[in-house]
């Protein structure tokens, strides 16, 4: 062949690529035509919004009143968001099957054809134009159905909070429906009958998106709070899961993609591609294949760790701990820290032979002796299990443990506090790590297991997983501002150390650092600090809370007094953290509204959620009065079906709302209590609007009414102090309404029996039955 020849060869080559290009683009322009003139393309898309719009609606009337007033956002909320994003796709994913196999199936030359009449087409190039133009369309059905429902749920879900988790939910949606048309289009060429395609596919999407309960579809039924997108802090560590799913779902679309010629020249060579001509698609076959497989094997890798009960089960070892010492060395820039920590190990029994310890998932220990021996152990998914069979400790012996860590605390979810059922600050969501290192940040929560080691003894249960603590020897680099709750603050050269000696379970709010912060001064005991975006038009909103600090102070004990109080603003954060001089608010809990708040919403924010997580804390820091049973604070104040919570939250919310606003709130909730108790009959509602008008949409009236009378017989002083000291008396006991009244009468001799017959139990013959034994 001669040079000329060569050349011809070359252009006519690069003429037939560009040619087919052309034809492709022609073919999928030609199909998108054809589907918007049909009729059943239409219908599928009236089908997929009226269903969509139906699932909208039932998600309005999952939020109360004062939600959709203001517009607030909250991280339950975000779950919500990507569950209602999982029922709106599944109308789509299951007519998806049959726009597929109709269009693939149509012949090109009856252009007025129905969406389902039937007839194979040969062609490869044809059957790829085709089923882009269906990837294409359905994306367009997608963003339609999707901004059809989301404009009707903007009355609940508030814009800001969608932009920021919606990125990867959106991206597995549109990669499912790749996925979808790309199994449509396989199946397509293996069998002739679509109809039996579009029925297959139908029901595997039916399968992944109802039935399947650890599938490629569960990011949407994850616990996200940690997932969430937050200004400065990026995603949580949960987001590596969903990126990973993320990826298999596109990479498995586009395998099945360009496994279809490689089938048609299987099943019918002559229609098909030329031998030579699938060489491509054979070398994107393995290049997709080798690509999945290692992603395939990190996703099995991590699975584990965000699937409940599939890590190392604990048991805890009837043991106490002595003489803990902390040593750790944290870097708020890199987020790295470094640690060891010691303790004696006293059993309670001989025989145990293992010993269960939890850290956070980003640390690692690097090495654990027992009295200067080195002991082998296993690491999990934050729980270690340490080997204890050839020491002391398994016959009986106390022994010293040292254990050295080392990482990068991760923001996820810590399944340990939920193991028997005890107290965490999300009593009603997942337990999140809310201890943060990294940014220049530092967040140190008390709470044990994010960043110190938690042992698994008995002692630790009873004390709801927040050892005692000796000694804390803190280190964190010059330049930062540092505020802790307990301890001497000291510098040397780069480095300023913490020495603390607690001798008691950590606050809340241990210690926290950063740099630079964003400081807003509005009275003078008061001081705002915003880890965050701290935004001028929030001012009246901080205000408020300043104010709300201003009047804790009040509320607590003398010698937990501070002289001056620090609001820090955290981004990640989902309930207030309150420790001894600082509190820690969530300024994302309530970072979107419209407008002003109202007088409503405010009653709402500081009366209940505020004042309830400040009275619980203040509880849960109590010492234990002895170590046997669960603690109290269970028992008397979180315990389901227990009314003891529903009468004493309700008070000293109330109570505290109107201190701080400065208001007769409290005579006007009493005053709308009464009412409502004598108008209506049984336990009045706490949907009734006249409570909804005062924020009050969590409180019963009934038990209510009962606190404000007990309050005006013995005064608001010793009321206040009698409910710290049945709090205190109770801590390890749980405790009811029963226990509650006899307290009451034992020492303050006030019968409580008249107001729970009028009140509760509506019947004054046997005041006393109603309640809880």
């Amino acid at each position: 062949m001669t040079v000329s020849e060569k050349t011809l060869a070359l252009h006519q080559t690069k003429n037939q690529r560009v040619n087919a290009w052309k034809q492709l683009i022609e073919i999928i322009r030609i199909e998108i035509l054809l589907q918007l003139r049909s009729y059943g393309f239409w219908v599928l898309l009236a089908v997929v919004l009226l269903i969509s719009l139906f699932f909208s609606w039932i998600l309005a009337q999952r939020f109360p009143d004062d939600i959709l007033k203001t517009g607030l956002t909250s991280t339950g909320q975000a779950r919500d968001t990507l569950v209602f994003l999982m029922y709106i796709s599944i109308p789509l994913h299951t007519l998806t099957s049959f726009l597929c196999s109709g269009t693939l199936t149509r012949d090109a030359r009856r252009k007025t054809a129905s969406l389902l009449w039937l007839r194979p087409v040969p062609s490869t190039l044809y059957t790829f134009g085709k089923g882009i133009a269906c990837f294409l369309l359905l994306c367009c059905i997608g963003l339609i159905n999707l901004g059809v429902s989301l404009l009707f749920s903007f009355a609940v879900i508030h814009y800001s909070l969608l932009l920021e988790v919606l990125l990867y939910p959106l991206l597995l949606y549109f990669g499912s429906l790749l996925l979808l048309v790309g199994i449509t289009l396989f199946c397509t060429s293996l069998i002739r009958n679509p109809l039996l395609v579009a029925l297959l596919v139908c029901g595997l999407a039916l399968y992944l998106d109802i039935m399947a309960t650890d599938t490629l579809r569960e990011p949407f039924l994850l616990r996200i709070e940690s997932a969430i997108y937050f200004p400065g802090l990026g995603f949580g560590q949960d987001a590596i899961l969903m990126l990973y799913r993320v990826l298999v779902v596109w990479l498995v679309g586009l395998l099945f993609f360009v496994l279809v010629p490689l089938v048609r020249q299987w099943r019918s060579p002559i229609e098909s591609v030329k031998s030579w001509q699938t060489l491509p698609f054979f070398l994107l076959t393995l290049l997709l294949g080798g690509s999945l497989l290692p992603l395939l094997f990190s996703y099995q890798q991590i699975l584990p760790a965000f699937q409940r009960g599939k890590d190392i089960q604990p048991i805890p070892v009837t043991a106490s701990t002595e003489a803990y010492t902390l040593n750790v060395s944290v870097d708020p820039a890199s987020g790295h820290i470094k640690g060891n920590a010691s303790f004696r190990l006293i059993p309670k029994a001989s025989g145990a032979k293992k010993l269960f310890v939890d850290l956070n998932a980003g640390l690692k220990f690097q090495n654990i002796t027992v009295d200067g021996q080195s002991v082998p152990f296993r690491m999990g998914w934050q729980r270690t299990q340490i080997e204890l069979a050839q020491t002391p400790f398994a016959s009986g012996k106390p022994v010293q443990m040292m254990l050295q860590y080392e990482g990068t605390a991760q923001l996820v979810r810590e399944e340990y506090a939920y193991a028997t059922g005890l107290f965490s600050h999300e009593y009603w969501g997942t337990s999140i790590n809310t201890s943060f290192i990294g940014q220049h940040i530092a967040l140190l929560q008390g709470k044990a297991g994010s960043w110190y080691p938690l042992p698994w003894t008995t002692q630790s249960l009873q004390q709801s997983f927040r050892p005692h603590i000796d000694v804390i020897r803190l280190q964190i680099p010059a330049g930062y501002q540092v505020t802790a709750s307990p301890g001497k603050l000291t510098q040397r050269g780069a480095y300023q150390g913490l020495v603390a000696q607690p001798h008691a379970s950590l606050p809340d709010a241990f210690a926290v650092a950063f740099k630079q912060p964003q400081q807003r001064r509005f009275i003078p005991e008061v001081t705002v600090q915003s880890m965050g975006s701290f935004e001028p038009e929030r001012q009246e909103f901080y205000t408020v809370i300043s104010k709300y600090l201003v009047g804790l102070k009040q509320w607590q004990p003398a010698d937990h007094q501070p002289a001056h109080q620090i609001i820090v603003m955290v981004p990640f954060l989902q309930v207030p953290i309150m420790g001894d001089g600082v509190l820690f608010y969530p300024e994302t809990y309530y970072q979107a509204f419209w407008g002003k708040l109202s007088q409503e919403a405010l009653y709402h924010l500081i009366g209940e959620d505020i004042a309830e997580a400040w009275l619980l804390n203040m509880f849960q820091t109590k010492e234990p009065v002895q170590a046997d049973g669960m603690p109290g604070l269970v028992g008397a104040f979180v315990l389901p079906g227990n009314e003891l919570p529903r009468m004493l939250a309700p008070s000293v919310s109330v109570q505290l709302t109107g201190q701080i606003l400065h208001t007769d709130f409290p005579q006007r909730a009493e005053r709308t209590c009464e009412q409502l108790v004598k108008s209506k009959s049984g336990v009045v509602s706490s949907d009734s609007p006249e409570m909804l008008q005062y924020g009050l949409s969590k409180l019963d009236c009934n038990y209510l009414l009962v606190a404000f009378h007990l309050q005006d017989k013995i005064g608001e002083g010793q009321f206040i102090r009698f409910i710290q000291h049945f709090a205190d008396a109770h801590f390890m006991q749980p405790a009811n309404m029963r226990d509650f009244v006899a307290a009451v009468k034992q020492s303050l001799h006030v019968d409580m029996s008249a107001d729970i017959g009028t009140y509760i139990c509506q019947d004054k013959a046997k005041p006393l039955d109603c309640l809880l034994s």
